[in-house]
């Protein structure tokens, strides 16, 4: 939950003494000094990534880092607001993290914050002021924040939030005792200041956790995360129900955290759990209805059936859900087309499967995508007309040519008549339009018929979140900024745990302009997952844009395995173009030519990095082959500036553009 607040005041001044009166921040980590005693490697650790996270928020608000003391930051702020707009931010963005993170990584503060004079000697600041904020921070509960009645005067009326004053404390070595106001965080509830603020949680919010296995067989597992998938698909069409999306509720697989939890840190009011027995064709689902506010059980029901009557259990599971929750639910005539051979179904549960709907995106690899596509070939072979299955197959494609794994000749147009293929069969399957228009955005240009595809996607599936993000991309392709961060937002509203959308924001940021926005949510989501490299790709671009490249070139290093190295080393190549460093820039050139005998390169890559090392006609003719075998990284020729504005000035670069269809009434130049 963000948390708006009101512009700045009080600006910082000084009284001609070398006094100068300004806002102090300081913070501290909860529990670090035992964890320090019983684990000091996981101790430094930890404090590593509290320092790497803690140090992008000082500067967007104008914070003046004075100095660490231990596991502590000492800050400056121009203005009490300005403070108090970091600490928010802070802890907002650290609830998130600790909300995925496993519990040793878990970084909780206390913030304390206090307005007055401050002498400066050097690059610190002394007197009372430091001494008073050094104590209210204590006064903080773990993730809290706490202010002085000074900064309080300042912006009690400008805030969203509320306060609450504490009891009259004594703090050691102040001379003058100040009242101390605790900001009330959306999580908390103030009746007993450590309890969980549930009013944020939604009834309407459904949650579908990942159902157990319990069949004999553990190669059934397949068969029980299937079940989850389609349950989530199909209780997203009863209307006036928000679904959190598969990626976000697969993190809690075989988790031992509790409902009230989940439903807390999803802001899911409703958690629909279950388990799932596959015997030969016998089958046996239980199903749960829970209200994660009160942590009761709202129904429930045990469905013992025979493989065939999947499909029948899945609508009544739809009703039950909808009947409890007082809203409609849609005939039984207008769900998706199945397909009533149940081992065509069972192959194409699988298929889902090695998809990467078990794992997420993240682990999802080219032998995960064939094994997937043989099962919906076989799907397909035993039910022609089983529309999921042509666009479950249509997605695997998609993913082929837009990975590298293979050229997008190879695999796009494919996908293509896959998705059509589906949607002849039954119209109404979200994903199929998904799966076209991302094709129609990356392989046919055909950005008119991509947006239309999309918004069919999301209007027979709001809870889409993959669509939404897809259009989002679209909407930056077309320069319409403002509509791209609509979309990812709604998209994240509904998979509020995707690393991949998360980092999506982190590069609409990067690409606008907004630098340390983009530097926060791309070390979100490496402090959730320190393996989600493409992260650090939009950090480089960031830290570029500010100017800071010593640290640009240091995260190209940390996404260099990304695509095999390509896009690391034509950015590195791009940062010492900037700082005339062409000697290294040939270098790069001639390695990724090297990488390019060997695994599949795209032109534009290879483009690129040649007009950077100076060879203009080789990179005009590479710009030539580029679009000739229809890569699809040409469409982000011009909201990629940082790779691609080498090219602005080049006439051949501008006709492709018009080529392309990103010049004209369909791009709002930035």
């Amino acid at each position: 939950m963000s948390i708006r607040v009101c512009h700045k005041v009080d600006k910082g001044r000084t009284d001609g003494s070398g006094r100068k009166l300004v806002a102090i921040m300081f913070t501290d980590i909860v529990g670090f000094t035992a964890l320090s005693q019983t684990n000091e490697a996981q101790a430094l650790e930890v404090l590593e990534r509290h320092n790497r996270l803690l140090e992008t928020f000082f500067p967007k608000f104008r914070g003046r880092q004075i100095k660490t003391v231990g596991d502590s930051f000492l800050v400056e702020f121009e203005s009490a607001l300005d403070a108090l707009n970091c600490a928010l931010e802070i802890q907002n963005f650290l609830h998130d993290y600790n909300v995925a993170a496993s519990e040793q990584w878990k970084i909780k503060l206390r913030i304390g914050i206090h307005l007055g004079d401050v002498v400066r000697k050097g690059d610190d600041i002394f007197g009372d002021a430091v001494n008073i904020a050094s104590r209210i921070q204590p006064l903080a509960t773990p993730e809290g924040i706490c202010i002085s009645q000074q900064v309080f005067d300042q912006v009690h009326n400008k805030i969203a939030c509320k306060l609450e004053q504490l009891p009259k404390t004594e703090m050691k070595n102040v001379r003058f005792q100040t009242n101390v106001f605790a900001i009330v965080m959306p999580w908390e509830q103030r009746a007993g200041r450590s309890q969980i603020d549930v009013e944020g949680v939604d009834r309407l919010r459904v949650a579908v956790l990942p159902f157990s296995s319990m069949s004999p067989d553990p190669n059934d597992e397949y068969f029980a995360d299937g079940i989850t998938e389609e349950l989530i698909s199909t209780i997203s069409k009863i209307q006036g129900l928000q679904v959190i999306a598969r990626t976000s509720v697969l993190r809690y697989k075989g988790g031992s955290k509790s409902i009230d939890e989940i439903g807390r840190e999803l802001r899911a009011g409703s958690i629909l759990e279950g388990s799932v027995r596959k015997a030969g064709r016998k089958l046996r689902i239980t199903a749960q209805l829970i209200d994660s506010k009160e942590n009761l059980h709202v129904w429930s029901e045990t469905y013992d059936r025979e493989l065939d009557d999947i499909f029948a259990i899945q609508t009544e599971v739809a009703q039950s859900v909808a009947s409890k929750l007082k809203l409609k639910f849609f005939e039984k005539n207008e769900l998706a087309k199945g397909t009533l051979n149940s081992d065509a179904h069972a192959l194409y549960l699988e298929g889902l499967y090695h998809k990467g709907y078990s794992r997420g995106e993240l682990e999802r690899n080219l032998e995960d995508i064939n094994r997937a596509i043989k099962c919906f070939e076989k799907a397909i072979e035993l039910d022609p007309n089983f529309a999921l299955a042509y666009a479950g197959l249509a997605d695997c494609y998609n993913n082929l040519g837009t990975t590298q794994f293979v050229s997008p000749a190879e695999a796009l147009p494919k996908s293509s008549e896959l998705s059509q293929k589906a949607l002849e069969l039954d119209y109404s399957v979200a994903e199929a339009h998904e799966s076209l228009a991302r094709v129609l955005k990356v392989y046919y240009w055909d950005f008119v018929g991509a947006e239309r595809e999309f918004r069919l996607a999301i209007k027979l599936n709001p809870n889409l979140a993959s669509a939404r993000a897809g259009y989002s991309d679209l909407m930056l392709i077309l320069g319409r900024y403002d509509e791209s961060l609509v979309e990812l937002e709604a998209a994240l509203e509904r998979d509020p745990l995707s690393l991949d959308i998360r980092t999506e924001l982190g590069r609409l940021y990067s690409l606008t302009g907004r630098y340390d926005e983009a530097l926060v949510e791309c070390n979100r989501v490496l402090a959730m997952d320190g393996t989600h490299i493409s992260a650090y790709e939009w950090i480089t671009i960031a830290y570029a844009g500010k100017g800071k490249y010593s640290e640009a070139l240091e995260a190209t290093d940390r996404f260099m395995p990304l695509f095999k190295g390509q896009i690391a080393k034509m950015a590195k190549a791009r940062i010492y173009s900037i700082l005339g460093r062409q000697d290294e820039v040939r270098k790069l050139r001639d390695e990724v030519f090297e990488l390019s005998k060997k695994e599949y390169t795209t032109p534009l890559v290879l483009a690129a990095i040649s007009k950077l090392a100076g060879d203009s006609e080789e990179a005009v003719r590479l710009l030539d082959e580029a679009y000739k075998t229809r890569a699809g990284e040409l469409i982000y020729l011009r909201s990629h500036k940082f790779y691609f504005d080498v090219f602005y000035a080049e006439p051949r670069f501008i006709a492709l553009e018009n080529k392309i269809g990103l010049t004209g009434k369909k791009l709002k130049e930035s």
